[in-house]
């Protein structure tokens, strides 16, 4: 059944002919189809098949004799329902997937295949959400979700979601066998592992691609996390954290290592990564803190 998905899905791809023919409705994918066309993505009432085919031979092309269609390859005889085809809704597909994860502010196209669905909100704050439904996104797609500093990227099969920023999450996944929508919230799809890696030059602290958040450079917070990525995934002793930072900041502190070290984490936490508890840990030994090599948000 799981291909029956695959299926659907290529129906969304904007390269795709973007309707069914008689042999989908009647075949392995029937019922998957008849479930999208009760969910109204795709046409219940067919129209005139642009391009016909012989059922037959698959070779020929029907042309009318008399009240008759024939193949002009094989002379069989094509009946009237493999000259009809259903078409699909995609913009029905892209507001119902709006309206599934609860997102608000409306529905646009960006470009071909490439759609804004709105912003969702999640106990840790909000969420911008698209949709790739073709394998390659626009030119332009860069510059829309460069605007975004947290952001969720629905996509299809052919879409590679390698060095891209924000969550990028399959579209199969989100659907069931009979293809209807899973039962699948927004907090769901953005859970994340992979990865953690810190950007000094921007103060991006990322998660298998995605930003967990971002520190202002050059703050005592900056050089905090800058220290700990420079020893990824062991434990740092609060002494040598409070001395590099203060070192680096060019600053002094009479606050004692662990409460320093404590505090500077507090202050990520509330004001800029506010999932930073599941990044950096310490031990029950007080040897410092260790900024995981992979994590999950």
């Amino acid at each position: 059944m799981r291909r029956s998905t695959e299926f659907l899905l290529g129906l969304l791809d904007p390269d795709s002919p973007g309707y069914v023919a008689a042999e989908d409705v009647e075949g392995l994918h029937g019922g998957a189809v008849r479930a999208w066309q009760d969910a109204g993505f795709i046409a219940r009432e067919p129209g005139m098949h642009p391009s016909p085919g012989c059922p037959h031979c698959a070779d020929g092309v029907p042309y009318r004799l008399g009240e008759r269609w024939l193949c002009a390859s094989c002379r069989s005889t094509v009946e009237p329902e493999h000259l009809l085809a259903w078409a699909v809704d995609r913009a029905s597909v892209i507001r119902a997937l709006a309206t599934h994860l609860r997102l608000t502010g409306g529905v646009r196209m960006i470009g071909d295949g490439f759609w804004q669905l709105g912003t969702g909100t999640v106990a840790d704050g909000s969420v911008e959400c698209f949709c790739l439904l073709g394998g390659v996104p626009p030119a332009d797609a860069g510059r829309h979700l460069g605007r975004y500093v947290r952001l969720l990227v629905l996509h299809g099969q052919a879409a590679d979601p390698e060095d891209k920023p924000g969550r990028w999450f399959p579209l199969v996944e989100l659907l069931t066998e009979d293809g209807s929508l899973a039962a699948r919230d927004l907090a769901d799809l953005l859970a994340v592992r992979g990865a953690v890696g810190y950007d000094s030059e921007t103060g991006a602290l990322r998660v298998g691609g995605m930003i967990a958040g971002e520190v202002p450079v050059g703050s005592r917070e900056a050089l905090f996390l800058e220290c700990l990525a420079g020893q990824l995934d062991r434990y740092v002793p609060y002494a040598d954290l409070k001395r590099e930072v203060l070192k680096r900041a060019r600053g002094s502190a009479e606050t004692e290592e662990a409460t320093f070290c404590q505090k500077l984490k507090s202050r990520i936490k509330r004001k800029y990564v506010p999932g930073i508890d599941r990044l950096i840990v310490t031990s029950n030994k007080a040897d410092g803190y260790r900024l995981r090599a992979v994590a999950e948000l």
